[in-house]
């Protein structure tokens, strides 16, 4: 976890939505999930090490089932470099995992794990890939790397029966310091088209079934 910008970017409106406008907050994810039971929301763990106190939760840390640790294990190589949520949530027996984007920069990244690990990770990505009818054109080591590996830990929840979705937040004027940020929805999904060209997964029926955007104005 980062140091927490005040007054803009995703970690500082995502809280703020959390804190003092949740009623909006579940009607939009609502709205894009089609779902009309309550929402769950987790509380994250405290961290005395962090200037906030918080912590986040890691990989498959929010899940209380015996042995999952050592099955993903097999799927991703290191703790180190695993998934940290920004919040996480439950609608009767499915969760929801979101991620939250103030400014296009945020949706890209490489891969820095070890040339090892590297090497296990693709060998996922490629299992991942064919069971789920997605063909690879493009290295997923790179450029939109942290959706490439939220698309796999969904895979390995999915192979497991565990319930999931992803929910990705996109925050329209989320980040005014800069001028960075997106000034409506229709820029948004121009930036997440190219996205999702990238990774070849823009007629997905399983990614369609299971990975949602929701947009929000951050300074209606």
């Amino acid at each position: 976890m980062g140091k927490m910008a005040i007054g803009y970017g995703s970690e500082f409106h995502l809280l703020r939505l959390l804190g003092r406008h949740r009623k909006e907050l579940n009607k939009a994810i609502r709205c894009e999930l089609k779902i009309s039971s309550s929402i769950d929301w987790l509380d994250f763990p405290y961290n005395k090490k962090t200037v906030t106190y918080d912590g986040e939760y890691i990989g498959v840390d929010f899940l209380e089932i015996p042995g999952i640790e050592k099955e993903w294990e097999k799927c991703w190589p290191s703790k180190k470099n695993a998934m940290n949520w920004d919040a996480i949530a439950k609608v009767e027996d499915e969760w929801l995992l979101f991620e939250a984007k103030a400014h296009a920069g945020e949706l890209k990244s490489n891969s820095v794990a070890s040339n090892t690990s590297q090497i296990e990770i693709t060998k996922s990505f490629k299992k991942l890939a064919s069971k789920r009818g997605i063909k690879i054109t493009n290295d997923w080591l790179k450029q939109y790397y942290q959706k490439a590996n939220r698309l796999l830990f969904l895979h390995f929840l999915h192979d497991y029966d565990i319930k999931a979705k992803l929910v990705f937040i996109y925050f329209i004027n989320g980040y005014e310091k800069d001028n960075k940020s997106i000034k409506s929805k229709n820029v948004w999904m121009s930036i997440l088209k190219k996205q999702n060209t990238y990774l070849n997964i823009t007629t997905n029926e399983w990614v369609k079934d299971n990975v949602f955007n929701v947009f929000i104005d951050a300074i209606k």
